[in-house]
């Protein structure tokens, strides 16, 4: 009797063994969920405009960070960020550009609210609209729930959810309150470090100018909370929630907060075999 179940418990491994490789990993990130404010006063004739901007704002993102989006609903988008901890700077990047983009190329400045939520992914698939996990739960219903606001974070940990649930809203107040300047200023600062020297060539503005406008922006600020963001959500115990995967690769497994390593498991089915 306990032999055989011995072998289901080994069936039930080699099992798993199985979907670790066919899912490939299972991994905290983050899933940033969002949609334009008022889409519809939009002017039909622009919305295919619309979805250009946005896709190059995200391409321009992409060479600086490691993510992958999709769109679905017509204007509504999901991105996925390898790292967690890129979240927030990858979030207001795509606020800030695509105020910067549609202004110029619509004459009309486009905003879109933003739901972050950082957790487990359990299946990434070809596209991100048909993915799944606890980080796409998490983003998708805070953006539900988020009525009027434009920016808001979701994760497992109440601490964290408390803590950027002050400070976001300032960072919503000041992207909301930009001019196409200070955006632009902004996004270049943001995206790819440029020196304020270096702004004022692509924007075609002198430093001193190119200087009021990242302080009007209020960057040392933003760049602050960035910071702030990384620090928190990468000592946030995001390993602590998984568990390596003992057969031969980066799978991880979650149960909530409680772990249960499969390798440990495993061993004693085998060392328990007469």
């Amino acid at each position: 009797m306990f032999l055989k179940k011995q072998r289901k418990n080994i069936a039930f491994f080699e099992n798993n063994a199985y979907l670790c490789r066919k899912n490939g990993d299972m991994s905290i990130k983050g899933v940033i969920t969002g949609d334009i404010v008022d889409s519809t006063s939009i002017p039909i004739e622009k919305r295919a405009g619309l979805l250009k901007c946005m896709s190059s704002v995200l391409d321009d993102i992409k060479q600086s960070y490691s993510i992958s989006y999709d769109y679905f609903r017509g204007d509504s988008v999901q991105i996925v960020v390898d790292n967690p901890s890129d979240s927030l700077v990858v979030s207001i990047l795509f606020r800030v550009g695509l105020r910067v983009k549609t202004e110029k190329k619509l004459s009309v400045m486009c905003d879109v609210r933003l739901s972050i939520g950082i957790g487990m992914t359990e299946f990434i698939g070809g596209n991100v609209n048909v993915s799944d996990g606890e980080a796409f739960r998490l983003s998708g219903r805070a953006l539900d729930q988020m009525g009027k606001s434009t920016f808001c974070l979701s994760t497992p940990w109440e601490e964290i959810n408390e803590e950027f649930g002050v400070s976001l809203p300032f960072v919503d107040d000041i992207i909301s309150g930009l001019t196409t300047g200070q955006a632009s200023a902004l996004y270049y600062s943001l995206l790819k470090n440029l020196t304020k020297k270096e702004i004022a060539s692509v924007m075609g503005q002198t430093s001193q100018n190119v200087s009021r406008l990242l302080i009007l922006a209020k960057e040392k600020q933003i760049r602050n909370l960035i910071n702030r963001f990384r620090t928190v959500i990468t000592s946030s115990g995001t390993g602590d929630r998984s568990v390596s995967c003992p057969f031969g690769c980066n799978t991880v497994f979650n149960f909530g907060f409680r772990q249960i390593n499969l390798y440990i498991l495993n061993n004693f089915v085998l060392n328990n075999l007469v």
